[in-house]
């Protein structure tokens, strides 16, 4: 409590959110979404993004190629190059492209041309299954950046689909071109001096990955486009809970500045209201976009977003950001979850997102449900306060001022809007286009 409180007028959070940080979540987000069964199929994707990543560095790391492709950019462009894929993990997002990569890759382009902070670099996906031109490659160097990331994958997916063992014959076959860098010969260099094969098989180069993950870094504006990222990766698994996600957080940076926390302590609440509900990415789909009401036993299941939220959140966010958003279902009177804390346990940052979670929850619109109205949003908070299970101040800051509460609700969101519409939009020519 080191700052002053926010001065009158509507105090602009910022999240306290690095971009190191936001990469690891990203990672743990995507490893969730990727290991649930759907339709019988296991999905890996990130796993075998980071096996790509952690090739495509060690092949630009053996031949001095870093002034050329800066090792930042080559291991994040080759980390989430594939991320398209989880678009179409569920079976009611198909596509017209029948080429399943080329499907994935062209996703993958119009989703990072908006979500992330990586700007021209983006357009290397545009070179898949284009032949490699080292003149083109000269002038642009998203087609160097093609020609290795697509080396990589395939050297990952052959190593992969062959309990990892090769030839060199076989690895040259990877890579038909005749110029540019020779990235056939610095692999097999690289593996000879680096075993990187066996640290892929083993699974000991997730230690790099974790190392280079950790030393990433963007100035705050590019960094909350990695949280902006992160937010709407969440829509590969639930619309709604994006929705939610924005809302709670900025529910919370208003009552944070009606109960007078200092700027510092409504950019936690900020922050905490953007990660409270990351552990849903470990939760089925058929749960969270439920039209009906859960069983009890799907509720015990959902109710298991709080540990698994806990355990992406741990050891990367600060500990009070990760406690705060661990408490957002707890009530005063012990009735909540996970831990069934009382009043003496929670801190104010953590009342007001319970009840900032609450509101956002009454008054989204949800698959098995329209938004609440006004009147009832209101009610209901009452009703809980009269229980003892909500901060009366903390509460009546919802039902007392509920239409202003409300509209700088709606201004603070927009910081955390996107074009995601573009991306479809986008897509769908680009769909057009390939079957013309």
């Amino acid at each position: 409590m080191n700052d002053e409180p926010p001065a009158a007028g509507i105090y602009i959070p910022r999240t306290l959110i690095s971009a190191a940080q936001a990469v690891i979540l990203i990672r743990r987000m995507l490893l969730d979404i990727g290991e649930h069964i759907y339709e019988g199929r296991r999905m890996s994707y990130i796993g075998e993004s980071e096996r790509t990543a952690y090739i495509a560095v060690s092949i630009v790391q053996q031949g001095n190629l870093e002034r050329l492709m800066p090792l930042k950019d080559v291991f994040l462009l080759s980390l989430f190059s594939n991320i398209g894929s989880y678009r179409f993990i569920l079976p009611n997002f198909t596509s017209s492209i029948n080429d399943a990569a080329e499907r994935d890759y062209t996703y993958s382009y119009y989703f990072l041309k908006y979500m992330s902070p990586f700007g021209e670099n983006t357009k290397y996906l545009l070179f898949y299954n284009s032949k490699y031109n080292p003149l083109l490659a000269q002038k642009v160097v998203q087609a160097e950046y093609a020609h290795l990331i697509f080396f990589a994958a395939q050297v990952e997916s052959y190593l992969r689909k062959n309990n990892y063992s090769y030839t060199s014959e076989a690895i040259g076959l990877l890579d038909p071109s005749d110029s540019g860098p020779d990235y056939v010969k610095l692999f097999l260099d690289a593996d000879r001096q680096c075993n990187i094969v066996n640290t892929v098989r083993d699974g000991s180069f997730l230690q790099k990955i974790d190392e280079w993950s950790g030393s990433i870094t963007y100035d705050y504006d590019d960094t909350f486009k990695l949280v902006k990222m992160l937010i709407y990766i969440m829509d590969f698994k639930s619309t709604a809970t994006v929705t939610h996600t924005i809302n709670t957080a900025c529910f919370a940076a208003a009552l944070g500045q009606r109960m007078h926390c200092t700027p510092h302590e409504i950019d936690e609440l900020y922050t905490a209201g953007i990660l409270h509900d990351i552990g849903k990415m470990a939760i089925a789909s058929r749960i969270l976009e439920c039209p009906a009401k859960l069983s009890s036993g799907d509720m015990e299941i959902m109710r298991t977003h709080v540990e698994e939220g806990i355990r992406m959140l741990h050891n990367v966010v600060p500990s009070g950001i990760e406690s705060i958003a661990s408490h957002h279902h707890e009530k005063l009177d012990g009735s909540g979850y996970p831990g069934k804390l009382t009043a003496e346990d929670l801190s104010l940052q953590d009342r007001i997102l319970t009840v900032a979670d609450i509101t956002s929850a009454l008054t989204d619109i949800r698959s098995y449900k329209d938004s609440f109205s006004k009147e009832s949003t209101v009610r209901i908070i009452s009703e809980m306060t009269e229980a003892g299970k909500l901060d009366q101040e903390v509460s009546g800051c919802v039902v007392n001022g509920f239409d202003p509460l409300k509209n700088e609700v709606e201004i603070r969101s927009r910081l955390l809007s996107a074009e995601f519409g573009s991306i479809s939009a986008e897509f769908q020519a680009a769909e057009m286009t390939e079957n013309l």
